[in-house]
């Protein structure tokens, strides 16, 4: 994904040039023939794997061209407090107030 010299390590990503078919390759970080894949046309519902494919496309594209993540670390606080909170609700077998 990116340029690292001659220091590169082998990946299973592949880069193919595009056509004017749709795009079906793996994402950034997992093999086209990992578990959890949905079969593409297929009526037995959605890709599980697109949302995460999406975000890792997004992050590596703010790398790239400069531009800001749609979700910067102001919304993602809210989102890691949440998590904390939940955990220590877990723990607590309590209710746990997010402050």
């Amino acid at each position: 994904m990116f340029d690292e010299g001659a220091d590169k390590k082998p990946t299973t990503v592949e880069v193919s040039a595009r056509g004017s078919g749709p795009v079906t390759n793996a994402s950034e970080s997992r093999s086209a023939d990992a578990a959890g894949r949905g079969a593409t046309g297929s009526k037995q519902g959605v890709d599980r794997l697109e949302a995460y494919r999406n975000e890792v496309s997004g992050f590596c594209a703010s790398i790239r061209t400069g531009k800001p993540l749609l979700c910067g670390p102001d919304k993602a606080i809210g989102s890691a407090l949440a998590c904390i909170a939940a955990n220590q609700a877990i723990e607590k077998k309590a209710r746990v107030v997010i402050a």
